[in-house]
């Protein structure tokens, strides 16, 4: 069809239908996760770095939970980034301020 002009297109095209796509429900192991992830606490003989990396495991599935629940909602997930921001930044902090080695 190079260098043609199409006047018109054919009368039985029909468009694509479109993909019909199903969201996987994360929420039954979001809650199974976050319920696990309760438990983790670091004792006072563990290594500096567990105790914020613990919290932030916990904010990251508290955000997943949120955007699964209100992918739409910035007001809403607005609390929970706040708090993996400040989860990631206690673990930053802690890395970079201690005699922990890579």
């Amino acid at each position: 069809m190079q260098g043609k002009i199409i006047e018109s297109l054919d009368p039985d095209w029909q468009p694509p239908k479109p993909k019909v796509v199903v969201q996987k429900n994360w929420k039954p192991l979001l809650d199974e996760l976050i319920e696990k992830a309760s438990k983790l606490r670091a004792g006072e003989s563990e290594d500096v770095v567990m105790r914020p990396a613990f919290s932030l495991i916990r904010a990251s599935l508290e955000f997943a939970q949120a955007a699964f629940e209100n992918p739409n909602d910035l007001d809403v997930l607005d609390k929970p980034l706040q708090k993996l921001q400040r989860a990631f930044e206690k673990v930053q902090d802690t890395v970079y301020f201690s005699d922990f080695k890579f």
